[in-house]
């Protein structure tokens, strides 16, 4: 019961002081409010808390809606009914983030839903409803902290008993730098805490899951491991504390450690490749192969992982292409066909000519002609491994398809202009030294960045004989052969200062670091978790931001694009320019004398590029045919001479330039060779003489083929015709790009080479 009186003393006119259970309140309301409705109102207030009746609760405060009387009885609740409404606000506190799944409450929130009865409004609102109770009501602030004690009190027995899903659903609750604070402020705490993470870690170490610091911290308070949107920054705040960075380090370098198991029956491997501290883990994936081949790729993938030393990423792409052959050739019309090795000698052709066909979404081509001979040679090795193996007596339909004439279709490295290097040299200093110091020595010595890699402390040495200083490393792609042939599998160069310098200053900046791993590796970089080699990515990805950033254009005023191995061609050129041997670059650069040779054509074509437009002027009006040259204006003229000097015309091959006009329509010719839109002239005799001499290579290993099977009339077949024409192609071009040389004293010699 309550028991309302109203005393003699008033404040003012309106309001009146009131003295209800023994406790004093000012109502500004009539004597009949106070003495006979107050008291029936605050019985029934009574009644729905117990109640948990939140339409009740809600209905009274509506109807008493004035600020005046709604604060009054929020006031009363308080202090006439605290047990009451105690328990009533945890009932709230716990319907809110239980049925409701707020992740977060607050008094407002209660306020608001206790007037109107609705989620909605008492979440998303942002009218003032309830908010002015604030104040003068303790009640529900005490009863959410005592709600959050508890929760946290479950957090700690759930880290105590490394119940992890419960931890997933409190933390939230809690808020990540409260959360963080109560773990912090005792010992206790901190140590449950701390013993929970290292539980999770050595889950994570039998799972054999390695993750990054915010990958860690969104796994133990989310369940994964991958962020909701971009710039997921939930619970960041764990990610800096020194438990976290601890645990991650540990289970990095654990995996490491740990020898491959996965299981040869599964369809799905997780492999990795020891990389210092660190590693490089891979997914290999079988499932889309057929019942029928999967197993034998499985045993083929097994065998080359553990019994060879090919590269894990080297073995990762001979599964590729398997997967990419069969995938693709499922989408073709041949449904009866169910495996690789059911492919004939037609299947593969007609594959071949749909792989050269597919596009992307952006018109692309999907897969260069190269890409295609890589794919076919991984599974001809595929099928040869299973013949040895098996003893099958099986003819490998892979080894029969042509690719000739590769050489014309490869995208060869650019060097990188002059230009392009004083304006990126002023620059370079923005970026970490450690990049710097790589380029440096790409630039002075023409190493590969794979090379630059594996640099060790003891790289510079004096050589007694020589009477210098020499910078000494392995050169990863000709190391096989150099131990082959009986030489040392160390090259050696003379050393610049420059060289030396940016070696030296190398040592300081990793000293620290290959103390910790106990490594004379150089180029290392520490990845959060452990040691690891620079990553050449890496390297090429910040040098582009950088020449992004400051707006670094080549001769043609296009943004330049660079990669690692453009300071080695780069090198190569500019010796070959300075005067050097092919023999000397060879020895120097550490290639083979046929890839000087072709680097040395690089060399003749930067000689000659100013005189190219004047040239092609003159190749327009002799070489082509009048059909064409009169589809031109002479303003259309002018314009297809600027696309040549851009090289927008410049034919996929690289032996020519298209000049189809618009009114020819689309081409539809899968080769340029002795098309009469092409034009081409002395600097291209190098590509021309290569593909004769490969055509006549090819034509010689057909005729010896079919004469092995007894086929006498060769000559006969559409097949050797179609070959012999285009030798005649080639040849009639060379003839007719050697007169027009000759009638303009241009010495051919030079292409020879």
């Amino acid at each position: 019961m309550f028991e309302v009186k109203i005393l003699d003393e008033t404040i003012n006119d309106q309001k009146k002081k009131v003295n209800i259970n023994g406790h004093y309140f000012s109502i500004q309301k009539n004597v009949g409010f106070i003495l006979n409705e107050l008291p029936v109102i605050l019985q029934n207030l009574r009644k729905y808390l117990l109640k948990n009746d939140s339409a009740g609760i809600s209905s009274i405060l509506w109807e008493y809606k004035s600020q005046q009387v709604n604060s009054i009885l929020f006031r009363c609740m308080d202090i006439l009914l605290p047990t009451e409404f105690e328990k009533y606000c945890l009932h709230l506190c716990a319907y809110f983030t239980g049925e409701i799944k707020k992740p977060q409450i607050s008094q407002s929130n209660i306020f608001k839903f206790m007037f109107t009865n609705n989620i909605d409004l008492a979440f998303n609102n942002k009218n003032r409803d309830g908010q002015y109770h604030s104040e003068d009501t303790g009640i529900p602030r005490r009863a959410i902290d005592k709600f959050l004690n508890n929760k946290f009190e479950e957090f700690i027995i759930s880290c105590q008993k490394h119940e992890i899903e419960s931890i997933r659903q409190i933390a939230p609750l809690l808020g990540e730098i409260p959360l963080l604070k109560r773990i912090n402020e005792n010992e206790a705490y901190t140590n449950d805490f701390e013993n929970f993470i290292r539980r999770v870690g050595e889950n994570l170490i039998e799972q054999e899951e390695a993750l990054s610091k915010s990958e860690f911290v969104r796994y133990i308070f989310t369940g994964t491991s991958i962020p909701e949107q971009k710039k997921d920054q939930r619970f960041s705040t764990f990610r800096e504390q020194k438990i976290i960075q601890e645990v991650v380090t540990y289970i990095y370098q654990a995996i490491a450690k740990k020898p491959n198991s996965y299981n040869i029956k599964d369809d799905v491997w997780k492999v990795r490749e020891k990389n210092e501290q660190g590693f490089i883990s891979l997914i290999f994936d079988f499932s889309t192969l057929s019942e029928e081949d999967k197993s034998y790729v499985k045993a083929y993938i097994h065998e080359l992982l553990i019994k060879t030393d090919a590269s894990l990423r080297g073995v990762w792409v001979r599964l590729n292409s398997i997967k990419i052959i069969y995938n693709r050739f499922k989408e073709m019309r041949y449904k009866e066909v169910k495996s690789i090795l059911h492919m004939n000698y037609y299947h593969i052709l007609h594959l071949l000519d749909y792989l050269q066909q597919l596009r992307d979404e952006k018109g692309k081509q999907c897969y260069k002609l190269t890409t295609i001979r890589d794919q076919y040679g991984h599974v001809k090795l595929f099928i040869d491994w299973i013949i040895e193996k098996y003893d099958w007596q099986y003819d490998n339909v892979f080894s029969l398809v042509p690719f000739h004439n590769m050489k014309a279709y490869t995208a060869h490295t650019d060097y990188i202009p002059e230009k392009v290097i004083q304006q990126l040299e002023q620059v370079l200093h923005e970026l970490p030294e450690i990049y710097q110091n790589a380029w440096e020595i790409m630039m002075n010595s023409g190493m590969r960045f794979s090379d630059v890699q594996g640099l060790q402390t003891d790289c510079i040495t004096y050589d007694d004989t020589e009477e210098i200083d020499v910078l000494k490393f392995i050169n990863q792609k000709m190391q096989k052969q150099r131990v082959r042939s009986g030489q040392s599998k160390y090259h050696v160069i003379p050393a610049s200062d420059l060289l030396i310098e940016a070696v030296e200053r190398q040592k300081k900046l990793t000293a620290n670091l290959r103390t910790i791993a106990n490594i004379e590796r150089l180029f290392v970089v520490w990845n959060d978790s452990a040691v690891v080699p620079l990553d050449g990515k890496t390297l090429s990805m910040n040098i582009n931001k950088l020449i992004k950033r400051h707006d670094i254009r080549d001769e043609n005023n296009e943004i330049f694009h660079y990669t690692n191995h453009q300071c080695r061609k780069t090198v190569t050129v500019d010796l070959l320019s300075q005067g050097m041997s092919l023999k000397q670059v060879a020895d120097l650069i550490g290639h083979t004398k046929e890839t000087s040779a072709r680097y040395y054509r690089a060399v003749q074509m930067k000689k000659i590029a100013e005189l190219d437009s004047k040239m092609f002027e003159q190749l327009f009006e002799k070489m082509l045919d009048e059909e064409v040259k009169e589809q031109y204006t002479n303003e259309e003229k002018k314009a297809l001479i600027k696309e040549v000097k851009l090289g927008a015309r410049e034919t996929p091959e690289g032996h020519g330039t298209c000049v189809k006009h618009v009114s020819f329509g689309p081409c539809h010719k899968k080769k340029c060779a002795g098309c009469k839109m092409l034009v081409t002239g002395p600097q291209k005799l190098p590509k021309w003489y290569q593909l004769y001499e490969e055509q006549q290579q090819f034509l010689k290993e057909m005729k010896e083929e079919f004469e092995k099977y007894g086929e006498k009339n060769y000559k006969e077949h559409r097949s050797y015709q179609a070959e012999s024409h285009l030798l005649d192609v080639y040849r009639r071009t060379i003839e007719k790009i050697e007169s027009f040389a000759k009638e303009r004293g241009i010495s051919i010699e030079q292409y020879r080479q």
